[in-house]
């Protein structure tokens, strides 16, 4: 099997918040230990239990400085690496997750149709991604003449869609991809948009199947299924709400200081995959060693018990 070299690995800008993810477990200093550090640091003769100390807060603050990659990091490259290398693609965690990716992509398209009517602008998408040495990526919408980006972002439902105002914050993962959008195009805005579009008649068709099945499953009862199938055609149409009522923006400045550390964690992505795909092609067995799965703990000397009449 020929090996791959991952050395110019390029993340999409989607999964940038997964590489940046703080491991867990990766802290920084107390303030015990800076003022320990900083009196040790001063100090011009230390003992060897000092010098320990010492090494030890010093590569502390190091690990929480240029901590290393996450599991979630690990997790995703290891998806992008069945992806690139075998063209196999990660199975979809259930039917509600791959009806909301179908209606995204499938509404893509009217969201941005909307954002025009409302903005009186002729908005233009990208017809291919384009990258950098680290990042790839295609926005949703590139304005040159306001010198913007803009991410459209499909709300499932009412509900959901709503609940954006009253969060009043983007997530993680939408904040970082449009930090990428905006270095891949260097524009200095960006925009989120989140936007309600109604439902197209055959994924509603699709969304009623999938309820039958349930129903026929024994999974809901006939009280259920009849209630959920009643609301399904009214659950999916908008055309109650004004048209300016169903965008709700989120104006996202570019963050010229979060680039470096995306740049560092594509590094040691590369890093990554350049040893695991040397782990995977040698094909060699996995040594389970008990302390990966045992802690043991001494006891408290006040907490042991004895038996009366013994000596503790």
């Amino acid at each position: 099997m020929k090996y791959k070299n991952w050395d110019d690995f390029k993340v999409y800008v989607s999964g940038i918040s997964r590489i940046v993810s703080h491991p867990k477990g990766v802290k920084d200093l107390t303030k015990t230990e800076v003022k320990k550090r900083d009196y040790l640091l001063g100090q011009t003769d230390l003992s060897d239990e000092e010098v320990g100390l010492l090494a030890f807060l010093n590569k502390k603050r190091e690990t929480y400085l240029h901590p290393p990659l996450a599991i979630t990091a690990q997790s995703y490259l290891v998806e992008r690496y069945s992806a690139d290398k075998y063209n196999i693609r990660r199975a979809s965690a259930g039917e509600l997750q791959k009806s909301t990716v179908t209606k995204g992509v499938a509404l893509e398209k009217e969201g941005i149709e909307l954002l025009k009517f409302l903005d009186k602008i002729d908005y233009q998408q990208p017809d291919k991604p384009i990258s950098n040495e680290y990042m790839i990526g295609q926005c949703d919408i590139l304005c040159m003449d306001s010198k913007k980006i803009v991410d459209v972002k499909t709300s499932w439902n009412a509900a959901n869609f709503m609940q954006k105002r009253r969060e009043g914050r983007i997530s993680s993962q939408h904040w970082c991809q449009i930090q990428g959008y905006m270095e891949l195009y260097n524009i200095d805005l960006g925009q989120v948009s989140y936007v309600l579009v109604n439902t197209p008649p055959h994924l509603i068709d699709q969304e009623k199947a999938n309820l039958f099945r349930r129903y026929t499953f024994g999974e809901l009862i006939r009280e259920d299924y009849e209630e959920q199938m009643e609301k399904f055609d009214s659950l999916f149409d908008y055309s109650k709400i004004p048209m300016h009522k169903r965008v709700i923006r989120f104006d996202v400045p570019r963050c010229r200081e979060f680039m470096p550390m995306v740049k560092r964690k594509v590094g040691l992505c590369r890093e990554f995959l350049n040893e695991f795909e040397r782990s995977f092609l040698s094909g060699k067995n996995i040594i389970t060693l008990p302390e990966s799965y045992i802690t043991i703990v001494p006891p408290e000397e006040d907490s042991l018990e004895c038996n009366p009449g013994e000596p503790l």
